[in-house]
């Protein structure tokens, strides 16, 4: 993830890390930059995730994984695939 955002989300600026999220995806699909794309939808399932959000980081991870899928990237939809089992573990009921 861009060191930008991580920052900004260490100390709590949580806005502000999904305003440079929310460009660096716009460019990303402007550019039809699907690694690019895939990484940016994983930093918002996790910015989701730190701030308690699960519902929201769901719906990230479950569109990062499509996009592994759709574009054959197996290391990366079993990795998201787990980072969402661990979100499915503390998130409340739905």
């Amino acid at each position: 993830m861009d060191g930008r955002v991580v920052a900004h989300q260490s100390v709590g600026r949580f806005s502000r890390a999904q305003d440079l999220l929310e460009e660096r995806l716009e460019r990303a699909r402007r550019e039809t930059d699907s690694a690019q794309e895939l990484q940016t939808l994983r930093g918002f399932a996790s910015l989701y995730t730190i701030a308690g959000e699960y519902d929201a980081a769901i719906r990230f991870y479950e569109g990062a994984i499509a996009l592994a899928r759709e574009i054959g990237d197996r290391p990366s939809e079993l990795r998201l695939s787990s980072d969402l089992a661990q979100v499915l573990t503390v998130a409340p009921e739905r």
